[in-house]
């Protein structure tokens, strides 16, 4: 088994489901059906090491790739597992040959566990932080998944967002759409605008008189529905 300590020089990219790109850093995806290698209930975030492997990751099965909001990491972690040059049967157990199993089809279809589940049980247990494997879906490509659970203080992984452009929770989008249409129409509805922002941070619209705060629902669903 071969293990290394990654440098805060390396560069790793994840796309993101716009919905979630507020959560960056959250491995809650994977852990809700699991991943190639890792079970359900366990976090695991999985980055790549070009942007063009993280697409083809993202991907997936689908003919045409979905939108999605790519994303850069730096990361500095000990202690992962490097098996990026794949199987060789001197350097590895006879286990890892089937690291590129059919893991989806093995729970989906067969109802079974797959082997890399296996695998990943020995490596979280021993305190192992991460593992470097090839992608499946893009040819020279390799990825990187991080088990949330065993990083520790020493560990770093920084999300490249220097202009502050990922969205801070999953109102910065419809915030967005209702900023959107009320300058397209240039009203002078700053107050009312105002008004719902306090509503969505504030419970029953504290601070906001009971006229304003209907209108200020009213917009904001309209605008929700217009925006393109």
């Amino acid at each position: 088994m071969i293990v290394t300590k990654l440098e805060s020089s390396r560069i790793f990219y994840r796309c993101l489901t716009p919905k979630w790109s507020y959560l960056p850093l959250s491995g809650a995806g994977t852990a809700q059906n699991g991943g190639r290698f890792n079970r359900p209930g366990v976090e695991a975030l999985y980055l790549s090491d070009r942007p063009e492997t993280a697409l083809a990751e993202y991907g997936q099965e689908s003919s045409i790739t979905p939108p999605g909001t790519l994303v850069a990491y730096t990361v500095q972690v000990d202690l992962v597992v490097d098996f990026s040059g794949g199987f060789d049967g001197a350097t590895w157990p006879a286990a890892w040959g089937a690291w590129n199993c059919d893991w989806k089809y093995i729970v989906r279809i067969e109802g079974g566990i797959p082997p890399t589940w296996h695998l990943v049980d020995g490596l979280v247990s021993e305190g192992f932080r991460g593992l470097l494997f090839p992608s499946a879906r893009c040819p020279n490509g390799i990825n990187l998944v991080l088990f949330n659970g065993n990083l520790t203080a020493d560990d770093h992984i920084h999300v490249h967002d220097p202009e502050g452009r990922l969205p801070r929770n999953q109102l910065s989008w419809f915030e967005h759409a209702v900023r959107q249409s009320l300058d397209q129409r240039a009203l002078p509805l700053r107050g009312i605008l105002t008004c719902f922002l306090r509503l969505s941070a504030t419970p029953a619209g504290a601070g906001c008189p009971p006229d304003e705060a209907k209108r200020s629902r009213r917009w904001a669903e309209r605008a929700h529905h217009q925006a393109p």
